[in-house]
């Protein structure tokens, strides 16, 4: 319950009003009061957006502080013209223009009603915050949600003991050497590092979330700590949230890419189920030796995929960032410079296929060597 009040207000303070731009973003400033964002103001050269912000902020607290305020004195005053006021008894809260109207997307009056009603809720919710009632309630909270995490820490740091002694007596002693072609590429003592690397870096990122959850929840219960509390959540929230609208937004262009993979991937079986039928002799074609058919089929396969890669290039997230065409470019230039040789190889044998130098049977002698083709 703790967590998901945090996680709301932390998912709140990114919320709140209408959307900003960055050029609004520059000249406007949140009025901020117990860590919750009330609304943008803008600012002069001569009176900048972050004082007129502290300034609000500092008399919505000074009213709340005197317990001979109430609610019910806010009230709208439209006497001077262009400007639109909102008062506390006779004294003024704030002044609302034209601009402030227009950063929030509504008329100066809607605005101002909105204001009052925001200020009405912080004001109670400021006197509520500080009830000693109030006070003696959350600190329990704390002391419980320290007592939660305590008993959670100590019992899952056993469990993880007897977890590791278990998949030791259990899969330790099955593990062997990876091998590859009769060589070791993996020894069983490095595979079983890996494997306790792994859990230990599940348990170490099991504690951080922990200590987050704790941290984020305790601090949103006191006013004083709340704001540090949703920011801290809010380090979290963010990246989330970031990543979750980027992959929903990156959804059509990743569904075109497995659908692009699934279809190059039977292409490539029915092509090569054509060519093992013409190799094999099982199909005939026209100026078409049986033993092209396999070395057609890689030059085949080779261009398939290229036209692929380029079809889903334009697809692939990130693909337009000046990052990933550095990446690519720089990756082209190792590989033609490195694969000139080889290239040159390559066209030499498919040369050598397709003239028929060489043929099944012929026994053939290279540099010292002799030997038949098979």
């Amino acid at each position: 319950m703790l967590f998901a009040l945090a996680w709301a207000a932390a998912a709140g303070a990114a919320d709140v009003g209408a959307p900003v731009s960055p050029a609004d973003e520059e000249v406007s400033a949140e009025v901020v009061v117990d860590g919750a964002v009330l609304f943008r103001v803008r600012g002069t050269s001569a009176f900048p957006a972050e004082k007129r912000a502290q300034l609000i902020a500092e008399r919505i607290v000074g009213l709340a502080a005197d317990p001979r305020f109430k609610r019910e004195d806010l009230r709208i005053d439209e006497s001077q013209p262009g400007v639109v006021q909102v008062m506390a008894g006779t004294t003024r809260v704030m002044a609302l223009h034209a601009a402030d109207a227009e950063l929030e997307g509504v008329d100066a009056r809607t605005l101002a009603t909105t204001v009052v009603h925001r200020v009405g809720e912080v004001l109670e919710a400021w006197r509520h915050d500080r009830l000693p009632a109030t006070l003696v309630r959350n600190g329990l909270y704390a002391v419980g949600a320290t007592l939660a995490l305590g008993l959670g820490l100590w019992v899952g740091a056993l469990l993880m003991r007897r977890w590791r002694r278990f998949t030791e007596q259990r899969i330790g002693t099955r593990i062997h050497d990876l091998k590859v072609f009769g060589f070791r590429v993996l020894g069983a003592r490095q595979m079983w590092a890996v494997l306790t690397s792994v859990l230990n870096l599940l348990w170490f990122a099991a504690v951080l979330v922990a200590l987050h959850v704790y941290l984020g929840s305790v601090l949103l219960l006191f006013p004083w700590t709340r704001g540090f509390a949703i920011d801290l959540i809010a380090l979290v929230v963010k990246p989330l949230r970031t990543f979750a609208l980027g992959l929903v937004a990156a959804l059509p262009d990743l569904i075109f890419l497995v659908v692009l993979f699934i279809l190059v991937r039977y292409a490539l079986k029915l092509i090569k189920h054509f060519f093992d039928h013409v190799g094999a002799g099982r199909l005939t074609l026209a100026d078409f030796e049986p033993d092209w058919a396999l070395p057609t089929y890689r030059l085949v396969k080779v261009l398939l995929i290229a036209i692929a890669a380029a079809v889903a290039y334009p697809y692939i997230p990130g693909s337009d960032s000046d990052a990933f065409k550095g990446m690519s470019l720089l990756l082209g230039v190792i590989v033609s410079l490195g694969s000139s040789s080889v290239i040159g190889n390559i066209i030499a044998g498919y040369t050598m296929t397709y003239r028929r130098v060489f043929k099944l049977g012929d026994r053939v002698r290279i540099g010292e060597y002799i030997g038949d083709i098979h």
